[in-house]
């Protein structure tokens, strides 16, 4: 569902939405992450990832972590929802932000 227009939802049965994040750091230290959520084409409603029913969470460098699923209805036409992560790593002194691509989904 990366690309539009995605697969064919009949309107009114359910599309889940999940959101992987990985950890690509190089230096060992675990990055903390908050996603956000914008509508891009459609009138689908912005959703609001968690983690385990937190807004942030913490990712090892190396690992990969999923959001909360989020189950909503489908809505006729086209929809494009667009998650995207802020996230910092910190060594304890020093916290430096770190530029994550945003994600697309599709139907």
């Amino acid at each position: 569902a990366d690309s539009p227009t995605g697969p064919v939802v009949i309107v009114g049965q359910n599309v889940k939405y999940r959101v992987a994040v990985t950890n690509n750091s190089t230096g060992g230290l675990a990055a903390t992450v908050d996603l956000s959520d914008a509508v891009i084409i459609g009138s689908i409603s912005a959703l609001d990832f968690k983690f385990s029913g937190n807004q942030t969470t913490s990712v090892a460098a190396g690992a990969t972590i999923y959001s909360d699923v989020i189950t909503t209805t489908a809505l006729a036409g086209q929809q494009t929802d667009q998650a995207s992560a802020t996230a910092t790593i910190t060594d304890g002194t020093n916290t430096t932000s770190v530029t994550v691509a945003p994600d697309n989904a599709n139907y």
